[in-house]
């Protein structure tokens, strides 16, 4: 479960810029045992939502999401702070970005729209502003780039 959390989906693409945090963990054997041991429920509840698309839910801020998972705000807050070391709303798109390439790869969605509203974006254009950000190319270059090649993220 671990794994998918920090393996799979912690770091579907390089950030453009360095965060607020100075360390980064690329996986879970990377992470301090004593600082995974201080959120072991956490870790697994969030593994769960994941597992179950949580963050394809339209939310608008981080209450939501620790409303969504089961957990406290300032616990999922001090996690993110100490194990991810990113802020949760940005990994939170990033999780988006990651599922809405899947789908422009996996499926035959005529609009960008559809994947849009289906990975829990309720406007197109900061769709495609975060898409470009995470990706450096707009959905459509996405498709045709990855479509053509048969690559995924």
């Amino acid at each position: 479960m671990k794994s998918l959390l920090l393996d799979g989906l912690l770091r579907p693409f390089q950030p453009l810029k360095k965060g607020p945090y100075p360390v980064r963990y690329d996986g879970i054997e990377n992470i301090p045992a004593p600082i995974l041991r201080q959120y072991p429920e956490i870790s697994r509840k969030l593994a769960r939502w994941i597992s179950t698309k949580g963050f394809c839910e339209n939310m608008r801020n981080n209450e939501e999401m620790a409303r969504s998972i089961g957990i406290d705000r300032r616990a999922m807050d001090s996690y993110f702070r100490n194990v991810i070391h990113e802020d949760c709303r940005t990994w939170r798109i990033r999780l988006k970005i990651k599922e809405a390439c899947r789908l422009i790869n996996e499926t035959d969605f005529r609009y960008m729209r559809e994947i849009c509203e289906r990975i829990g974006f309720s406007d197109q254009s900061n769709f495609s502003k975060q898409f470009h950000r995470h990706t450096g190319l707009m959905p459509g270059e996405w498709k045709q780039a990855h479509r053509r090649h048969g690559a995924g993220m």
